[in-house]
Formats: C-alpha cells, sequence, structure tokens
C-alpha cells in the first residue's frame, strides 16, 4: 500500500506567517512611496514615477478616481484636472490581495502665468452696505447681488450712482451669491440654499428658479461665456452649465498655475476667452484660460484692499469688464475702482 505523506502544519502556519510578512513589508514600502507623491508636481504627459520594486511585488497597479478606474499611470486629462487629485492607489499582490493606498497627486500648468500691471483711472461711489456676491456691468449700469442672510438682494444700479434703479429682496433664509446676465434673463446663485434664481433682464422680476448639479454643494460665483453659465463653489473648480438646463455640466476644469493650485475661487468675469476670478480672503485676481484651466497671469491688488479692508468680511470680490478695463470692487467697499491693465 502507498503511503501517504502528511504535510506538516507547522510548516504551512510558517509559510503563511512568512507571506504575511512580506506582504505587510510590501504595504509599508508601497505607502512610503506613494506618500511621497504628495510632495512632488506633474504635468499633462509625463507618467506617475512608481519605483521598480513597487511594480515587482504587485502584479497589477490602478488608480481609483472615484467615478472611475484607470490603469494607466500617464498623467492625462481624461484622468486628472489642473490642481490637487485625490486618487487612490489599488494594489493587487501575486495572492490577487488588494490594497488601496489614498495619496494627493497635484497637477500643474506648463504655461507661466505673469503678472498683470494695472492703473487706477477712475473711481466711483459704492454701496457700503452691500456684501457684493456678483457684479456686472452693461450700458453704464451695474448689476450686483448682496449677500447674507436677511440682507440679501439684487439690483441694478447707474455707474457712479449708488441708488436703486430696480431691485429684488431674497427672502430672510436666502443666503445670495453670485450673479449673471445670461441672454434675456439674469441667473443668481444661492450659497446653501442649493438652488438659484431666475429673473426678467432689465426689471429683475422673478421668472423661476434652478437646482444644481449634484457636484455643485455650494453657488459662489457666476459668469457667462456666450453660451455656458460657468459657475465656482469655493473649490478648485469651474463648472460650465447649460442656460436651458442648468442641472447639465457640459464641461468641468480644476485651476493651475506653472508653480500651484488654487482653490476658492470666487466672483467671476468671463472677458475674451479668460475667465477673471477672485481668489477668496486675498487681493489676488486670476486670469485662467477657459479652455483648460490654466492660469495665464494675476492682478495683486494689495494696495487697493489696505485702503478697504478692515476686518475678515470686507474682502475684494467683484470684476467687471468695462470697454476695456475693468472694475474692481469688494465686499461692503465704499468705492468701485476702475483699473486699466498693463
Amino acid at each position: 500500500m502507498r503511503s501517504k505523506y502528511i504535510f506538516p502544519a507547522a510548516l504551512v502556519v510558517s509559510l503563511f506567517a512568512i507571506q504575511c510578512k512580506d506582504e505587510n513589508q510590501n504595504m509599508a514600502a508601497a505607502e512610503d512611496a506613494i506618500g511621497k507623491f504628495a510632495e512632488k508636481n506633474y504635468h499633462y504627459g509625463e507618467v506617475l514615477d512608481i519605483p521598480k520594486d513597487i511594480k515587482e511585488n504587485y502584479k497589477e497597479i490602478k488608480l481609483d478616481f472615484g467615478d472611475h478606474i484607470s490603469s494607466t499611470m500617464t498623467v492625462t486629462p481624461k484622468d486628472f484636472t489642473l490642481g490637487v487629485n485625490p486618487v487612490t492607489f489599488i494594489l493587487t499582490g501575486s495572492s490577487g490581495k488588494e490594497e488601496r493606498i489614498d495619496a494627493n497627486i497635484t497637477i500643474l500648468s506648463k504655461t507661466p502665468a505673469k503678472q498683470i500691471q494695472y492703473l487706477v483711472v477712475k473711481e466711483y461711489p459704492h454701496n457700503p452696505q452691500n456684501f457684493v456676491q456678483g457684479f456686472q456691468y452693461r450700458d453704464g449700469k451695474i448689476l450686483e447681488s448682496s449677500g447674507q442672510n436677511g440682507a440679501s438682494h439684487i439690483e441694478y444700479y447707474t455707474l457712479g450712482s449708488t441708488n436703486s434703479l430696480v431691485k429684488t429682496v431674497q427672502n430672510a433664509d436666502v443666503f445670495a451669491e453670485g450673479a449673471s446676465e445670461v441672454q434675456d434673463k439674469v441667473f443668481q446663485l444661492t450659497w446653501q440654499n442649493k438652488i438659484g434664481y431666475i429673473y426678467e433682464k432689465n426689471t429683475l422680476k422673478p421668472q423661476g428658479e434652478f437646482a444644481y448639479p449634484n457636484q455643485i454643494a455650494e453657488g459662489w460665483g457666476l459668469t457667462f461665456d456666450g453660451k455656458n453659465m460657468i459657475v465656482s463653489d469655493g473649490t478648485k473648480f469651474l463648472y460650465f452649465l447649460d442656460p436651458k438646463n442648468p442641472q447639465k455640466i457640459t464641461k468641468k476644469i480644476g485651476v493651475a498655475s506653472d508653480t500651484a493650485g488654487f482653490e476658492k475661487l470666487n466672483e467671476l468675469e468671463y472677458v475674451d476667452g479668460s475667465i477673471y476670478a477672485n481668489v477668496w480672503r486675498t487681493n489676488t485676481i486670476l486670469k485662467i484660460s477657459s479652455e483648460d484651466g490654466s492660469v495665464l497671469g494675476f492682478i495683486d491688488l494689495s494696495a487697493l484692499g489696505a485702503k478697504n479692508q478692515k476686518g475678515d468680511d470686507d474682502v475684494l470680490n467683484g470684476i467687471a469688464f468695462k470697454d476695456g478695463n475693468l472694475l474692481i470692487t469688494g465686499k461692503y467697499w465704499p468705492t468701485i475702482y476702475e483699473i486699466s491693465l498693463k
């Protein structure tokens, strides 16, 4: 009778322990290597430099972006947006066991951002009671949206005056945000109410409401490029919405320069293919490519900020295009400045 060989149980346990130890060591090495991605910056077309030993320890490495999974380590606009990208590395070992490691990968623009010089050419009075959220100029008039619960409203007034031509006041539970003329209507955002308002242009008679897409948690800035409404929500993203169906996001871009990513994008103004954006609680206005979110230039308005800021709330926030110049103001500022760009 043929004898059976019994594999010693102790040996099985020992081999299993060795395998676990190897997997733990591999995991620790992978966490260390992937953690260093946060210290690096990448550009489109580059490849994430995963160390050779990490690649050898795992039979497959994938990236989970939340809404899709990719197996390529090449940085492309299909997977990454400019700025910081939270991703999860999925590492599959030889046994089939998956390990997941979170990381932040920063993608910067290849375009150098230039400082844009300016000159103040004129000053106009501004209502210092207005908490400016939306600001637009057309034919001698300003369209302005003012925030704060219990004080939110939208109005037209003549540039050079602080008296309302027409004005619509929101309910006390509404915190108004950005606003813009969109064809024959005016659209206005709210901060956390998750709805926006639609008005008749010129009269500001209410015509309806619209809900935000789920991706947009808060309403901040709003402008119009002639086709799409462009919305900021306090993050690095700018969302392009179809005015006929504001629930539809037609495009989304992140914002970054050649040196840093930017968040807290606030009041917006679209001019000739570029989006000018206030960065909340700074004296900086960014000039952003509407194509890919690259910061093309920036305006440092610290000198104007120093004249008008007395507390945390009265910050720069108001950009309007006027005959080749920009009109600039802020929350509770008593002055609108017309500046020419050099």
